[in-house]
């Protein structure tokens, strides 16, 4: 009688329902040994009452957001197999969890969308099981678009890629964290390509940020976990807003990979577009590598600092980065610089093979679109296949330090092509640390009547592209003579250096007065 009032004053005041829990016993299947729709299926179903459940007299209403759903072993399990709950129809739920909160359980069961089923909205996803699996459908391709309004934690297959095979979802949304997590192998791996004209301004997951509760996760497309391969076909398009380690426990650092995995006839690309806005990491650092299993399915990023705007259609450009520092960077899909700062590990396992292209395509209002190393010592090489520039160009970081044996070292790009298309690339000269010692580095250019080789390639760069460098750096004051800024522009690859600068007269007729006064770079000396 009770919940009866609880309605009725609901529907009168405007009150949010009753809210229930549910429980689906998970075990009770596997004594039947059957798979079995949502529609069919009052038999498996409990209600919570005080500390315990009872059985349920009707099937849970799916469409009221304000039920929780629990799917676990209420009994000891008997059977062998994992067996599923079909969704024939839409949901609507505060939240889902797979296990108990009392421990880890191994129920070998899978949620799976049916064809009726168009939408799943949830306020949270937990999954605190060991094997529990939650399913897109075995359909191709999937109609069904998943949100989870708030965190996804668990382990597995949260979002459809399984080693039982393909099981997809039109598009995935998690506005919260989602936490890869698992005793042994962490992954989170999902299937997603349903977008209608799906590209990087129209993707097919979104995703906020993304840690790891245990040691290394994995966040994969194509994969199950750290192995498994089927077979992906298709391209996807995803956006991370941040991925981030999450502390350590036991020497343990709690960060997370890209993968894209599968077996070796997969094609396709998994595109990644970070987006960092700044609201959960402004300038996000993950310890995590960045892989794919085989040359024919490739892994591309991108690098779009932005919110998009109210319209749907058009970004404001932000300047935050990510960063990633892994040891394994073995990716062949390209990087596209569009707004913000990527950095990667230019000593990993992989860096000196081929990345694709890097494209440079820095976006009409963008501050920056920099593309530089992650790695504390300064001195590696990055290689891609191409040079493509665009739109308003780029930024390529450029670390300087001292050589063991004199002279200077520094962080270079090597492309096995060429360098093609017109706009600015900006040279942006830096120390590890962003310090003066940059000064003492051009001073040792200058001293020394020296060039130095910053980007290798196979002939010389198109005639449209022109290389810069920073404003306070393209005139150096050096004990009151002015030095240039200059880029060679050779066969062999892109040289920088300082040349003396004209007579005043002279100068005066080429920059303006003006002109030498904004630009020149004050030396200053103790």
């Amino acid at each position: 009688m009770k919940k009866l009032v609880v309605f009725a004053l609901s529907a009168l005041f405007g009150l949010p329902a009753f809210s229930e829990t549910y429980c689906f016993d998970a075990a009770l299947l596997h004594a039947d040994g059957v798979n079995v729709n949502f529609s069919d299926s009052l038999k498996y179903w409990f209600v919570q009452d005080g500390d315990g459940y009872v059985a349920a007299s009707a099937l849970p209403d799916l469409s009221d957001s304000s039920n929780s759903y629990i799917f676990t072993n209420l009994t000891t399990p008997s059977g062998t197999g994992t067996y599923k709950l079909i969704l024939d129809q839409n949901v609507n739920a505060a939240s889902i969890q797979l296990g108990q909160t009392s421990g880890n359980q191994d129920i070998y069961f899978r949620l799976e969308t049916g064809q009726s089923c168009e939408s799943i909205v949830l306020g949270e996803f937990q999954n605190l099981t060991w094997s529990a699996l939650f399913c897109g459908t075995m359909n191709e391709p999937s109609n069904t678009a998943l949100t989870i309004n708030g965190d996804a934690r668990g382990i597995g297959n949260l979002f459809g890629k399984t080693n039982y095979g393909n099981f997809n979802f039109k598009k995935i949304t998690v506005t919260g964290t989602l936490t890869v997590q698992n005793q042994g192998d962490n992954y989170a791996a999902y299937n997603a390509y349903g977008v209608e004209g799906h590209s990087i301004s129209n993707p097919d997951a979104i995703f906020n940020v993304i840690v790891s509760n245990w040691g290394q996760g994995y966040f994969s497309y194509g994969t199950s976990g750290n192995g498994g391969g089927t077979v992906t076909t298709e391209d996807s398009f995803s956006w991370i807003n941040a991925i981030v380690d999450n502390g350590s426990h036991e020497g343990l650092v709690h960060r997370v990979s890209l993968r894209y995995g599968g077996a070796e006839t997969s094609t396709g690309t998994w595109t990644n577009v970070f987006t960092n806005d700044g609201s959960r990491a402004q300038n996000a650092v993950s310890s995590g590598s960045i892989t794919q299993d085989n040359a024919n399915a490739k892994l591309a990023l991108v690098m779009r600092s932005s919110t998009l705007n109210e319209d749907g259609a058009t970004f404001t450009y932000l300047n935050y980065s990510q960063s990633f520092t892994g040891e394994d960077m073995s990716f062949t899909g390209g990087v596209t610089m569009i707004s913000g700062g990527l950095y990667l590990n230019y000593s990993a396992t992989g860096a000196d093979a081929s990345h694709g292209d890097l494209n440079l395509a820095r976006a009409e209002g963008a501050q920056a679109a920099t593309f530089g190393n992650s790695n504390g010592a300064v001195g590696g090489t990055f290689a891609f296949s191409n040079l493509v520039v665009s739109d308003g160009g780029g930024t390529i970081a450029v670390r300087m330090d001292y050589g063991d044996e004199g002279g200077l070292v520094c962080d270079t790009l090597s492309f096995s092509g060429k360098a093609e298309g017109a706009g600015t690339v900006v040279i942006d000269l830096r120390t590890v640390n962003g310090g003066e010692m940059i000064d003492d580095y051009v001073d040792f250019l200058i001293a020394n009547d020296a060039k130095l080789k910053v980007i290798s390639w196979n002939e010389a760069a198109d005639a449209g592209i022109v290389f810069t460098t920073t404003d306070g750096y393209l005139v150096y004051d050096y004990y009151g003579e002015l030095y240039r800024f200059t880029a060679l522009n050779e066969a062999d690859g892109l040289y920088i250096a300082y040349v003396a600068v004209p007579e005043p007269a002279q100068l005066a007729a080429i920059l303006g007065i003006a002109a030498i006064a904004f630009a020149a770079h004050k030396r200053r000396r103790k």
